[in-house]
């Protein structure tokens, strides 16, 4: 069987293509190493920021700024510039597609009353969120419109290589982990929105554990281009000894970062990078540190990170 298109891959990146490629009639394959809803999106749980000012007034210029600021120097400033641009009606279209995002009350339309909230780096709260399910509602509502428009899925298939010919990809070679076989899919074109590769570092990272960088190799042996392979994010709060993640949700609603003496001992709200260095600048002096959200409340926790507290019960006892 020929596609018009198939993808490799089916998180937020991957299903949005389906989504969009398939409306406008293309015949579209999704093909996934383990169930739709479980790549690597349904793990950002906080927010997916944009710059709609429903809680402050905000600008692209800022979200640029911001993003820039956070980078280092070390960003393209046109690629920046062209996401942040695309934001507000990115956060329009899954509003449409009746994405179920946490709202405010008393606003004029739908696209402002969604609610936002400050994460990491950011000037603004322009962190759009759906309590602290974020990514896998996005995946979820991606998939259902997938599903209606037609998209054809391949679950449990393992990535071995892409398929070339005369320099170009015409396919791609599959273990089908449930039929026990080797499968070749053929297409017209093919897209690669496998992820990246962080837990390559079990026991250090936050990341899916799906995420180990296959489609990556499969390109390299393909003969294609790697870059920027040194940026892999480590998220700066876990629960300890099982790398289970708290969102930075939590300290966009006022969590605190404290030493083992109690005493805050750093921005929470800096660039993740900064946050960690402070964090481990403490490990390794032998000091333990602590997320603490007692002056929340219980209903205010309830509220906004009901996820969080269930794998905090779950996993540490807490």
């Amino acid at each position: 069987m020929q596609f018009d298109l198939l993808i490799i891959g089916s998180g937020g990146a991957g299903l949005s293509a389906a989504l969009e490629a398939s409306r406008s009639g293309a015949k579209v394959c999704v093909v996934t190493k383990g169930l739709p809803t479980q790549a690597q999106t349904c793990m950002a749980q906080g927010g997916i920021n944009a710059a709609l000012g429903n809680l402050e007034p905000d600008s692209v210029d800022e979200h640029v700024a911001d993003t820039l600021r956070s980078a280092h120097g070390l960003a393209d400033e046109a690629m920046i510039r062209r996401c942040c641009e695309a934001g507000p009606e990115t956060i329009e279209w899954l509003d449409r597609l009746l994405t179920p995002f946490s709202r405010l009350e008393g606003a004029q339309t739908p696209l402002q009353s969604i609610a936002q909230r400050r994460l990491g780096g950011a000037s603004h709260p322009r962190a759009c969120y759906a309590q602290d399910y974020t990514g896998l509602k996005i995946l979820q509502t991606l998939y259902d419109r997938c599903l209606e428009a037609g998209v054809e899925f391949r679950t449990r298939h393992y990535l071995l290589d892409l398929l070339v010919r005369d320099g170009m990809v015409s396919g791609t070679i599959f273990w089908d982990q449930d039929a026990g076989e080797v499968v070749a899919l053929n297409a017209r074109s093919t897209l690669m929105a496998t992820g990246g590769f962080g837990a390559l570092y079990q026991g250090y990272s936050t990341n899916a554990a799906g995420a180990t960088g296959d489609g990556m190799a499969a390109v390299l042996r393909a003969g294609g281009v790697l870059r920027n392979m040194e940026f892999v994010q480590f998220h700066p709060t876990a629960l300890e000894g099982s790398a289970i993640l708290i969102s930075e949700g939590a300290r966009g609603a006022g969590a605190t970062l404290i030493d083992q003496a109690g005493e805050r001992f750093t921005d929470e709200l800096g660039p993740r990078d900064e946050v960690v260095r402070a964090i481990f600048s403490k490990i390794r002096q032998g000091e333990r540190v602590y997320l603490d959200l007692r002056h929340l409340g219980e209903k205010r926790l309830n509220e906004l990170m009901p996820q969080e507290l269930h794998l905090a019960r779950l996993h540490a006892g807490i």
